[in-house]
């Protein structure tokens, strides 16, 4: 109640706040307007109510901004995090994030969404190659955006424009970054008219490799190195005013090496929910009563002389790493009919991914075998090969001279198959232990080595996963007066989604059973392969109110549902149908405000927020209807997430634009209870997870959300002498205090991170040439970390042994100190 008082209290003063500033004219030091397209027409920064974050094709350029994490890593309260493998991704907004299921933040190329879904791990995708996009501006968008952007705008949107064909004559640039780490890369795109004010074509391409950031001291190989190439061309088409056609087609392959990563093991054992004393150490014996040991405290700094990632079993060297080849094309068809505007988006997407890394992050046999209560060691191998292809389509009608407002009105839909083989298997120890008398007969039992398993007959896990999604979609603005403006839009989504899979074996059992008792997790009746099917029919609504205080005073307030389909828990599963998630559902309350003071030269946005999620899709241990325990998901019950936004850009003098970002964010679980979610008693796990012996989660904080975040920028300029050319100096820097790793009320957390980016060159309108360092102060704060199950070195507890297995926190090292020099040249107009 306090919580929501608070709320009430902050929503009031940001309200009463901006209808006291009062409006002044501007002046010729004004900051420069901004244009976006948020609402799907384009305005000025400033008139949208809606919390936006716009970074131009200048500022991109600038920075060196080229990728998802470090754009997003200039907007206060969102974060975007890289969890087991590159296509584990997740990004936070406001508190709202995903462990398992679709992305909970939409990410467009040109209004298409190009968001996917992972088949074996619980999180996003890597359908994103925005090394090779040749971008006007980056537009993100805070909270639900569901009516306009679709399925996939749960929490917000990042929007991604591309620049058109030049019509003018011929231009172009070229781009040379080089840096510490074997960093190199190479961009140039060229455009102009092929026929006169008619056809124009933009042709760019990249390429990018960096020779890695860390050595695997096990194999001696290089760590997070990666490399891309590609190639995009673009055409537009204007066979008269009324009409434009803009199509594109894109190729790119990139590639990644397995990520350095440190291994925090269990140092706290618990007897159900009760922290054991300090220092108690595990219990093998077989009437042990450590129930479930995990890591606790707060991991402020990575190691690199602790990584131990272990050779691959397969070729006894390293691992191959991740790569990724995508193929993409979109057709967009603009067509002015007077009163009214239509409009054709059609996207296509071909994605083949394959990745092969150590999935236990640990070399050795680990914890010995299990018999009689005595835990063992898992060697595991990672391995998937997955293919996706989709097609999307939407056309949109809307009104171009209406005098009271503006209205859309539209019909999309997306088609998506997606396959996976799934190799990754796992085995007890190494070679070593292979050809021990133990290892003998245990491996002459199971499945001790690659070689092993298809000898016995094991085939490869292959899922297929068919989405087909439809909508109805429209948008009202109405002026109700000249200053008050109401806004009403919504969408109908109805969503199918089938799983099929040819074993009923989850990857875990796979390594110890043979596929000849695959049928031993299906019901009477069913056989291979075997299927399920899900369907999501909803209505998400958006609501706004707004009102022109004065030229400068923008106030407006807003209510919105999002709703993220139901689906499958793919990672590790055995039937879908044991593995099945409902929607989830939040209702999204703002009150903002977009001001301008001081003669034009200082912009002042304020938002504060309040929402309501429930049935949240999250990760458990299950046990599968053959009995075997196994990796699901199930719908947490409800959480809350409140905060509020800062945003100030100050223009003090002609030369010099500084820039500060706060955002607050208080998220945490209202109803999170196990023994509910179970249907009964909770296990060991969910007691130690939550304090106490219920199970009952409720105040768990929701994990990777940081409660503070902050982001200070400035760019100096100085004219050199009477050319053209001028001087600049550019710093940003971001803090986030620290973040929980687990939704879990005993949690380990990342330790709050600071970082620091500097420019310095000289830049006129045709190049530029600077020397930058990222990372100046060569923070050592991981980047993010993951907590799982220790497959390696955790032990079983209790009787007989069994689960719970201990868990671990494998932590993420970050991008060290990088110092290089970035050049750009520009030619033709």
């Amino acid at each position: 109640m306090m919580k929501h008082t608070l709320l009430k209290r902050t929503l009031l003063q940001t309200a009463c706040l901006t209808m006291m500033v009062g409006g002044v004219a501007e002046t010729a030091l004004a900051i420069d307007e901004v244009i976006v397209t948020t609402r799907k027409r384009a305005e000025n920064l400033q008139d949208v109510p809606v919390a936006v974050a716009a970074f131009s094709a200048e500022t991109l350029d600038r920075q060196g901004l080229r990728d998802t994490k470090e754009i997003l890593k200039l907007v206060p309260g969102v974060q975007f995090d890289n969890a087991f493998s590159p296509n584990d991704t997740r990004i936070t907004i406001r508190g709202i994030n995903n462990s398992r299921g679709r992305a909970s933040t939409a990410i467009l190329i040109d209004g298409i969404d190009t968001s996917g879904e992972s088949v074996t791990v619980g999180g996003g995708s890597s359908l994103l190659n925005t090394r090779l996009l040749d971008l006007e501006r980056v537009e993100v968008i805070k909270g639900p955006q569901s009516a306009l952007y679709g399925r996939n705008a749960f929490a917000g949107a990042i929007n991604y424009i591309t620049k058109k064909p030049s019509m003018d004559g011929l231009e172009g640039n070229v781009s040379v970054d080089l840096a510490e780490h074997g960093i190199y890369e190479v961009r140039g795109a060229i455009t102009g008219p092929v026929v006169e004010d008619k056809f124009a074509l933009r042709l760019n391409a990249a390429t990018y490799s960096n020779d890695g950031y860390y050595t695997n001291p096990v194999t001696g190989e290089d760590l997070n190195d990666s490399e891309s190439h590609g190639v995009r061309l673009a055409a537009m088409f204007t066979p008269n005013d009324d009409v434009e056609i803009n199509a594109a087609v894109s190729y790119s392959e990139e590639k990644a090496g397995q990520r350095a990563e440190e291994t925090y093991e269990a140092n706290t054992f618990y007897l159900e929910s009760v922290a054991l004393p300090a220092g108690t150490l595990p219990e093998f014996s077989s009437f042990g009563n450590q129930d479930y040991g995990q890591f606790t405290g707060t991991i402020d700094d990575a190691d690199e002389s602790a990584v131990a990632l272990s050779p691959s079993r397969r070729t006894g060297g390293p691992f191959e790493g991740s790569s990724d080849d995508t193929l993409r094309a979109s057709l967009i068809i603009d067509w002015d009919l007077g009163p009214v505007a239509l409009k054709s988006t059609t996207g296509y997407l071909s994605h083949d991914f394959s990745v092969s890394q150590d999935s236990d992050f640990a070399d050795g046999v680990g914890t010995f075998v299990g018999l009689f209560g005595i835990g063992f060691g898992v060697e595991s191998d990672y391995s998937t090969q997955t293919e996706t292809e989709y097609w999307s389509q939407e056309v949109t009608l809307s009104s171009t001279d209406w005098e009271r407002g503006n209205w859309i009105l539209g019909v999309s839909g997306f088609w998506e198959d997606t396959d996976n083989v799934d190799n990754s298997l796992s085995w007890y120890g190494d070679p070593a232990f292979e050809g021990s008398l133990l290892g003998g007969v245990l491996c002459g039992m199971f499945s001790c080595s690659f070689d092993a398993a298809a000898a016995a007959g094991m085939t490869p896990k292959l899922t297929e996963r068919t989405t087909t999604s439809w909508s109805i979609f429209g948008l009202v603005g109405f002026d109700i007066t000249d200053a008050l403006r109401l806004t009403a839009e919504a969408r109908y989504v109805h969503d199918e989604i089938e799983v099929t899979t040819n074993t009923a074996i989850n990857r875990v059992a796979q390594s110890l059973l043979n596929s000849d008792i695959a049928t031993t997790n299906l019901l009477p009746g069913e056989s291979l392969p075997v299927s399920d099917t899900v369907t999501s029919d909803t209505i998400n609504p958006r609501v706004a109110l707004d009102y022109r205080v004065n030229d400068d005073v923008l106030i407006y307030a807003s209510v919105a549902k999002g709703t993220k389909p139901a689906g499958f828990g793919t990672a590790q599963f055995s039937r879908p149908s044991d593995v099945r998630m409902k929607e989830e559902e939040l209702w999204a309350y703002e009150v903002g405000a977009k001001t301008t003071w001081l003669d034009g030269t200082l912009q002042a946005n304020l938002a504060a927020f309040y929402n309501v999620y429930t049935d949240r899709q999250i990760s458990i241990s299950i046990i599968s209807t053959g009995g075997f325990p196994a990796a699901g998901v199930t719908n947490a019950g409800e959480a809350e997430t409140m905060g509020a936004e800062l945003d100030l850009l100050w223009q003090p003098m002609d030369n010099l634009q500084l820039g500060l970002g706060y955002a607050y964010v208080d998220a945490e679980f209202t109803d999170f209870d196990f023994a509910e979610i179970r249907g009964g008693t909770p296990t060991a796990k969910d007691q130690a997870h939550c304090g106490n012996v219920e199970g009952n989660c409720n105040g768990a904080e929701i994990g990777g959300v940081a409660e503070h975040a902050l982001t200070l920028s400035g760019l100096y300029t100085h004219p050199i002498g009477n050319s053209d050319a001028e001087l600049f100096i550019a710093a940003n820097s971001q803090y986030r205090s620290e973040r929980p790793l687990r939704n879990a009320v005993n949690t380990p957390y990342l330790d709050e991170k600071w970082n620091l980016d500097l420019q310095l060159g000289v830049q006129s309108d045709d190049w530029s040439l600077a020397l930058y360092a990222n990372n100046v102060l060569d923070d050592e704060t991981p980047s993010w970390g993951q907590f799982v199950s220790d497959i390696h070195n955790g032990n079983y507890g209790g009787a007989m042994g069994g689960e719970p297995r201990d868990d671990a926190v494998y932590a993420f090292l970050p991008t060290p100190r990088v110092i290089g020099v970035r050049a750009n040249i520009k030619f033709g107009q």
